[in-house]
């Protein structure tokens, strides 16, 4: 009887055969979305791709082009840095070099030339002058009264090598015999009748070699050091108190 009652309402007798009939449109809906979304996907990147290439590409040649612009201002800041260091020991040689032809100093009149040396030194703005034998033993220092008993030079062997090859030298970093301070000293041969006797000397602190640094207005965030022959910092322009004095970094030594 309910059998009857289910063939009358138009069911199916057979559901092996309806169910297939039934889900044949929702099988063939579903087989079509994916591949739609695949198109519109492919769309999308066919679009975005060739922008986002030439967009890295643009960055990376504005980054080229930012970075040799910045590496050619390094290199002429670092040329003027230069100058203005090779400027200021030129000018201390020269007056030196001058100071060393003193009749004062020809006819042993000490008293006559510590005068002399002292006015050069004030007119400079140097930080001090020496004179020592051609061994490196002191005769006068301008930061101790004329007469004073004085140690050798802080850079015997500096001086030494200038009263024997008879040329001036820049020396490294030494500590001052006298001051017990780091500085550098600019040294001039002087000759007596045409024979090394004596060597003037002018001594520079890492203060005033640094003041030469900070005056060509680098930006804030820019460190720009000297260095002697042996890697050594002589003056920076940031934390100079911690720095003068330690060895520069080996890979930027080994560069310069």
């Amino acid at each position: 009887m309910t059998a009857t009652t289910a063939l009358a309402a138009g069911e199916p007798s057979d559901p092996e055969t309806a169910a297939p009939e039934a889900a044949a449109p929702e099988a063939t809906d579903r087989s079509g979305l994916p591949s739609i979304r695949r198109k519109l996907a492919l769309l999308v990147m066919a679009c975005l791709v060739p922008g986002c290439l030439a967009t890295g590409l643009l960055i990376h040649d504005f980054y080229n082009r930012q970075r040799s612009q910045l590496e050619r201002n390094m290199v002429q800041i670092a040329h003027s840095l230069a100058l203005a260091v090779d400027r200021e020991i030129a000018s201390s040689r020269s007056a030196l070099q001058t100071l060393a032809t003193s009749p004062y100093l020809a006819s042993g009149d000490l008293a006559a030339f510590y005068r002399q040396a002292r006015a050069v030194r004030d007119t400079l703005g140097g930080d001090n002058i020496v004179l020592s034998d051609d061994q490196g033993r002191q005769i006068l220092n301008l930061s101790r009264p004329l007469g004073t008993l004085l140690p050798d030079h802080g850079a015997p062997d500096q001086v030494r090598t200038v009263a024997a090859s008879n040329r001036p030298a820049v020396s490294d970093l030494f500590l001052g015999g006298v001051t017990g301070r780091r500085l550098i000293s600019i040294d001039v041969p002087a000759s007596l009748d045409g024979q090394p006797a004596y060597v003037i000397s002018m001594g520079l602190l890492p203060e005033r070699l640094g003041r030469i640094l900070t005056e060509q207005n680098l930006p804030a965030d820019w460190i720009a050091a000297v260095f002697d022959s042996r890697g050594t910092i002589i003056a920076r322009t940031h934390q100079p108190d911690k720095f003068v004095g330690q060895g520069g970094s080996p890979v930027l030594v080994d560069r310069m």
